[in-house]
């Protein structure tokens, strides 16, 4: 009798340590499942803030790069007048342009509107409607071809184009080909670009169209 409770007494104690053990099993689970959740958070969060970096690097790429165009536009086109639409001339240009839209209460939408295009640039009777980007996408290319062809429409012999450092992709070549829009890319020039680089720049240029 005193065996068999010394053996119910051990038996307790073990059973009393395995559920200490469980316990304990139990709480490293949960706590190592909660490192996890945390680590996935961190890691989520880092290539957010990888991901706004890389983007605010970008965009201030792109912006640095409109920028130096704007400003080698008269080298690049040999002559002419014009810049970014912000400019005073330029919004006195686009002004005169589009009162036939203004008299008619019309406002072109975003897509169509050339005054948020990066650069017009005119010589000789002839006005660039351009997109700028390192990376010349399709919507480059349909945004030049789309607002040009609002100020077509009021008369004005417009003319999309697009300026960047390379194509995005092949293709986007084949579609500026395709709707008319011309291009100055890694250095090359498209055939109505190099026409309009030997249009005559004259003083007139600021006050002819």
């Amino acid at each position: 009798t005193q065996q068999l409770a010394m053996l119910i007494e051990t038996v307790q104690r073990h059973e009393a340590i395995l559920k200490e053990h469980t316990e304990m099993l139990h709480n490293h689970t949960v706590l190592l499942a909660r490192m996890d959740e945390r680590q996935n958070r961190l890691e989520s969060l880092t290539y957010e803030i990888r991901d706004q970096v890389m983007g605010m690097a970008g965009q201030r790429a792109g912006e640095a790069h409109e920028k130096q165009t704007l400003r080698r536009a008269m080298s690049i086109f040999r002559g002419g007048t014009g810049g970014s639409p912000e400019r005073p001339n330029v919004q006195r240009r686009l002004r005169q342009w589009l009162r036939p839209l203004y008299e008619t209460d019309q406002i072109p939408n975003p897509q169509d509107d050339p005054s948020l295009s990066d650069i017009i640039w005119w010589k000789d009777g002839k006005v660039i409607v351009g997109e700028i980007s390192i990376k010349v996408d399709r919507l480059d290319v349909i945004r030049a071809k789309q607002r040009a062809q609002t100020l077509r429409e009021l008369g004005v012999d417009a003319m999309p184009t697009v300026i960047g450092e390379e194509w995005a992709m092949d293709e986007t070549k084949q579609l500026a080909q395709t709707e008319g829009v011309e291009w100055f890319v890694g250095g090359g020039f498209s055939q109505g670009l190099i026409e309009f680089r030997t249009l005559a720049d004259t003083d007139e240029s600021e006050e002819s169209l």
